[in-house]
């Protein structure tokens, strides 16, 4: 046993390995460790159940498994295991989907996720393809050394967790409707204007710092100004936006990215019959017991109960505001019917336009009237804010397309150029002599790699027999370990430049073949720009600058090009 040991030791001390007369695993898994807590779970303030614990239990569980190496861990605190959509668990997949991870530990299935036909298809079926071990600690489940005969038990108890998740939501949804019939504040948080009464959660009250914001923006809204408007005069006016309010009160704890009023908010305040002293909710609906998503829920399904608070607003005022927008919105019911049947026209810079001054996304706008549509791309943060961090920019679609079109146009005219100067290059003589001298060396370095493989084998049976000594057999060692370095890195150079010969200075080059693909395109389209344009800077000047995806090209190819005719004739005339 002890001759073998040894035998053991030389053959890793060949490959620069130091190791201990132990028997060491065939392979080592990159391990992650996922944790989840979810809300309701931690409502029950159940210790065991913690964050804390489960990675404690997790990481030492990883530490004791000589196959497993803890490379990352991911947690969801606050994340329901009724579906996949957590922001760690997705970062989780990613590493896997790299190959940056190839094991994934979890307390029990539980903590994995509590949807049935969800859960089942990730241990069943994704992971296997990956080719990602999964173990579920508690469960005695382990993807590595399961013969089949789990799975029946793997199922049943992914059930019970789906069937669980879906009692304890039953039971949330009667007990919260039950509070909203008797006009009890459920929410969060209390609405813009409002605050829950330190007595009574449940029980709204005036917050007297902001109510009187709440009775303006009503009484701006009744005058027929515009949400965008109101939006700008209380900015101008440096009144705290309601996310804003909230996190001076400590309510949240993250600032909001966006401080200031958005049109969006003034339409949700004066949608909102809360403020007419009714308590109205219901107005979405989330159930995981029927298989529901969240919805809208109607108008006429909202639960309301009348006089739970003080109002803000009086009822004749509101019910005004209502009429007024239903007028606007039949309005604009009117014109869009006129101009889509036609058809809607696609909005093929969706996501690629910037403000060259505050660097946010465009936004697409259209203006109808009685006679014409017209869309034009606008900066949003000019428009809802007014003065506050940009200046005003309005760029109309066809200026927009009719600049990218001719950026793009020149383009794939130099490409065109561009394959025929390479088609020359690579039906040189020259380059055809100097493909063939680089595919030579590639092989030679890799017959003299493979050789130095066969005499470090040789090298260890001379020493293992006595042949050679041991000062002989380190010394020949860490020669050829050094060659074998020294030819894999030459190897790694010359390779690449076989590659860079063979496709980069070739008509396959990607830049050539992605603008070429529209030489007879007459129009701008989506397809062209999503594959060609990175983005698309855009000033209030009507002056653009388009980012394309394969940058410089022109020039980088050029100038290889030079470079590699040198190094061609040159071998060429030594060959």
């Amino acid at each position: 046993m002890a001759r073998k040991s040894r035998q053991n030791a030389i053959a890793a001390s060949l490959n620069g390995e130091v190791t201990e007369s132990i028997a060491l695993p065939e392979r080592i898994y990159n391990t992650a460790i996922y944790v989840r807590l979810s809300v309701e779970d931690n409502s029950y303030g159940a210790e065991s159940e913690s964050i804390q614990i489960q990675q404690l239990m997790l990481d030492r569980f990883v530490s004791e498994q000589s196959d497993m190496r803890l490379c990352q861990i991911f947690c969801d605190n606050g994340f329901s295991g009724t579906d996949f959509e957590r922001p760690d668990f997705e970062k989780m997949m990613d590493e896997a989907m790299a190959g940056r991870i190839d094991c994934i530990v979890v307390k029990d299935l539980s903590r994995f996720g509590r949807n049935y036909v969800e859960a089942g298809y990730y241990i069943e079926k994704t992971f296997p393809t990956m080719g990602v071990r999964f173990i579920a600690m508690h469960d005695g489940y382990d993807s590595l050394t399961d013969d089949g005969s789990n799975s029946m038990i793997i199922s049943l108890k992914n059930l019970i967790n789906d069937f669980y998740a879906k009692d304890i939501s039953r039971k949330i949804n009667t007990s919260l409707e039950t509070k909203q019939r008797k006009g009890e504040f459920i929410g969060a948080f209390a609405p813009y204007g409002y605050k829950k009464s330190p007595e009574d959660k449940n029980q709204l009250i005036l917050d007297e710092d902001i109510a009187p914001t709440v009775y303006q923006i009503f009484q701006w809204k009744a005058q027929g100004i515009g949400n965008t408007t109101i939006a700008r005069k209380l900015n101008e006016a440096n009144i705290v936006s309601p996310s804003l309010y909230l996190y001076q009160k400590g309510e949240i704890k993250k600032k909001p990215k966006n401080e200031l009023w958005q049109g969006q908010m003034i339409k949700v305040i004066t949608d909102n019959p809360i403020y007419t002293g009714c308590m109205a909710q219901g107005k979405t609906k989330k159930a995981l017991c029927d298989g529901l998503p969240t919805t809208k829920v109607p108008r006429s399904e909202w639960i309301v109960v009348p006089h739970t608070h003080e109002a803000i607003i009086d009822e004749e005022t509101f019910e005004k505001i209502q009429k007024q927008k239903e007028q606007i919105r039949q309005q604009a019911v009117t014109l869009r019917g006129k101009y889509d049947k036609h058809g809607k026209k696609e909005n093929i810079f969706a996501g690629l336009l910037y403000c060259g001054d505050c660097h946010t996304k465009l936004v697409r706008y259209k203006d109808a009237t009685a006679t014409s549509v017209r869309y034009y791309q606008q900066c949003r943060v000019y428009n809802e804010n007014l003065s506050h961090g940009c200046i005003k920019k309005s760029t109309r679609e066809e200026v927009l397309e009719a600049a990218i079109f001719s950026v793009i146009r020149s383009q794939i005219d130099l490409a065109v150029d561009m394959k025929k100067l390479l088609i020359r290059f690579n039906e040189s003589s020259a380059y055809q002599k100097h493909i063939r001298y680089l595919q030579r060396n590639i092989q030679t370095l890799q017959q003299k790699i493979k050789r130095i493989t066969t005499l470090k084998n040789t090298l260890f049976e001379s020493f293992d027999n006595g042949t050679i000594s041991e000062e002989d057999f380190l010394y020949m060692k860490e020669r050829y370990n050094g060659e074998n370095a020294g030819l894999k890195e030459e190897l790694q150079q010359l390779t690449q430049e076989l590659t860079k010969y063979t496709e980069e200075l070739t008509a396959k080059n990607k830049w050539i073949t992605s603008f070429e693909r529209y030489a007879k395109e007459q129009i701008l389209t989506r397809e062209m720009m999503l594959e060609l344009v990175s983005r698309v800077w855009v000033w209030a000047d009507n002056r653009f600058e388009v980012v394309l995806n394969f940058k410089d090209e022109f020039k980088l190819i050029i100038s290889n090009v030079k470079g590699a005719e040198a190094v061609c004739q040159k071998h060429s005339l030594s060959i």
